[in-house]
């Protein structure tokens, strides 16, 4: 489980590979992490741009640099195939959704954040890059890999992080596990959950939210 002191970062992560510049498909995956992070901590920074127009940046930049029906597909694993082409096709947007509400609702609480990059590295069309963040305020480093694919020989996409070992990814499979248990309930079910909070988010911007929790709580 991560640590309460490392809530902070883990949420950093997700802005990290949430937002940034369009980078060239020739760009090396250590190098686009780095050029998303700079961008990140230079809106962070920016006192002149509100919430509101720091989240517009973010949401119009998404898809540069985040593969949400790979890292969809790697969440719901044998669920994926058991689904329809709709549902798959409903669930990615909602899903999208969802992780946009809960990390950029914290957006404006890590502008002192500061990052070491310390390698990649490249098996095939997969790629690890290897960073350690913290804060200013807090006196506690926190590894962060980020995941990349590399998608029709063209760019690298990011489709998982991993804070201190803890992957993205398979927190949200074992909350959705629970939800969908072993395949006898309907898939609609978790459709219905994610249209619900999603319209809570909608309600109010800032959520207090713990970072992986879905089931529950906002």
């Amino acid at each position: 489980m991560v640590s309460k002191k490392s809530k902070g970062l883990v949420l950093l992560a997700m802005l990290l590979i949430l937002t940034g510049n369009v980078v060239a498909a020739s760009t090396t995956p250590i190098e686009i992490i780095r050029i998303t992070t700079e961008s990140v901590l230079s809106i962070l920074s920016d006192k002149a741009i509100d919430v509101t127009a720091r989240r517009t940046k973010v949401r119009k930049t998404v898809e540069d640099k985040f593969d949400f029906e790979e890292m969809s597909r790697r969440t719901l694993s044998t669920h994926w195939n058991r689904i329809a082409n709709n549902e798959k096709r409903e669930f990615v947007p909602l899903f999208k959704e969802l992780l946009e509400n809960v990390y950029l609702s914290k957006l404006e609480q890590y502008a002192d954040v500061r990052v070491k990059y310390q390698k990649e590295t490249i098996e095939g069309n997969y790629a690890s890059v290897f960073t350690i963040a913290n804060t200013v305020s807090a006196d506690v480093e926190i590894p962060i890999i980020y995941k990349l694919l590399l998608k029709d020989t063209k760019s690298w996409k990011i489709y998982d992080v991993q804070i201190e070992g803890i992957s993205l990814v398979n927190n949200y499979r074992s909350q959705f596990n629970q939800i969908l248990g072993t395949g006898n309930k309907p898939f609609s079910q978790l459709l219905d959950m994610l249209r619900k909070k999603n319209m809570e988010f909608s309600k109010d911007s800032v959520s207090t939210s713990s970072t992986y929790k879905f089931t529950g709580s906002k």
